[in-house]
Formats: structure tokens, C-alpha cells, sequence
């Protein structure tokens, strides 16, 4: 993986800092569907997913956060309330 600071090194930019690195990473994850991972321990930074295992380690952390966020709204919000959203958002999943 290539840090954050890595990336800001390279690319020579002044005005670019830490922030901006994770937008255009963003950017280009979502708007030109490029495969590029993560990863929050060491080694820490971006990667390009090139293999099922690459695609495994990206995603792993994400799907950790993303249940622990869903566990947490849903110990937060009233049951009704609850299937209310959880109905509602495969609904906008399946889209």
C-alpha cells in the first residue's frame, strides 16, 4: 500500500494535503469505478485490487464498520422504527 503521505510526496502538489488525497481516492472509486483498496493497520495506504485476495482485504474493514454502524443504529431507534429503515434500505440497495 502507498501512504497518504506517499501519494501527497509524489505527486509534487502543494496544495494538496491529506484531505484532498482521500477525495480524489473517492473520486476515483466511485465516479470512474476504479478498484483501489485500503488498509487502516500496517502496512497502511491505498492499493490497486487487482486479486480476490486484494479485493478480500479492502472490503474487510469496510464490512466490519459498516455492521458496527448498522448494530448501533439499530440499538439506538425503537423496533418499529428499526425495520422501518432496514426494510427502506434494501429497498434502495436493490436500485
Amino acid at each position: 500500500p502507498v501512504s497518504i503521505a506517499g501519494l501527497m510526496r509524489g505527486c509534487g502538489h502543494r496544495e494538496l494535503d491529506a484531505r484532498r488525497v482521500k477525495k480524489v481516492v473517492e473520486q476515483l472509486r466511485v465516479t470512474h469505478r476504479i478498484p483501489i483498496g485500503s488498509r487502516r493497520e500496517f502496512p497502511a495506504g491505498y492499493f490497486r485490487i487487482v486479486t480476490e485476495e486484494d479485493l478480500e482485504k479492502a472490503i474487510g474493514s469496510y464490512r466490519a464498520q459498516i455492521f458496527s454502524m448498522l448494530r448501533v443504529l439499530r440499538a439506538c431507534m425503537p423496533r418499529s422504527r428499526a425495520a422501518e429503515f432496514f426494510g427502506q434500505l434494501r429497498l434502495v440497495w436493490e436500485e
